[in-house]
């Protein structure tokens, strides 16, 4: 009946163990998943980053056809009310007009560096968090794995210890004496007056 109740504790131990197993591969496959969720979160802060450039580009493109345009308005007004188109005057409205114009062409390349720059960063910190979340599941995952591994040899050997100790003789009280003898029973011993 011993051998019956260790068994079922190392079968109980095993049991723990391959629960242990289990749960940390679904740590593990826990953290990968976030850290894949943090990856394809990082790749949509670099495309919009992207985009942000692409936007400004645009818009760029569109201001300096604005401008061109502006030009063509001045230079039209100014050759139909009579001025000298390359006057003075007329010279220096075209000159305030470009420099306006380039002005607001540098602040739109301006905040479209910025607006890449954050989400650059943003990317850049979503993969950290992703590296670091796949690290920490790892870790967690070896630490289940490694107390169970303890906890199934612990587990183990008190079973094999408890029913070693259920089976022997030596911890029948009425027999200790029949195989330590009168001087090594501590009963014995203090009966005798030696303790």
């Amino acid at each position: 009946m011993c051998d019956a109740l260790s068994a079922l504790a190392v079968a109980g131990a095993g049991a723990n163990l391959y629960q242990g197993v289990a749960q940390a591969r679904a740590q593990k496959a826990y953290g990968n998943a976030q850290a894949s969720a943090l990856e394809q979160n990082a790749n949509i802060a670099e495309a919009r980053g992207h985009d942000a450039i692409q936007r400004a580009g645009l818009e760029e493109l569109r201001l300096r056809r604005g401008l061109a345009q502006q030009m063509g308005n001045i230079n039209a007004q100014t050759g139909a009310s009579g001025i000298d188109t390359n006057s003075g005057s007329v010279q220096d409205v075209r000159n305030a007009t470009i420099s306006e114009g380039e002005q607001d062409a540098e602040a739109i390349r301006f905040n479209a560096a910025r607006e890449r720059w954050g989400y650059q960063t943003q990317a850049a910190n979503l993969r950290t968090q992703a590296n670091y979340t796949r690290a920490n599941s790892r870790a967690n995952a070896n630490n289940i794995l490694t107390g169970s591994v303890l906890g199934f040899g612990v587990d183990t050997a008190t079973a094999i210890y408890q029913g070693s100790q259920k089976t022997s003789p030596l911890t029948d009280k009425d027999d200790r004496s029949k195989y330590w003898g009168p001087v090594y029973n501590p009963f014995e011993r203090r009966r005798r007056g030696y303790a």
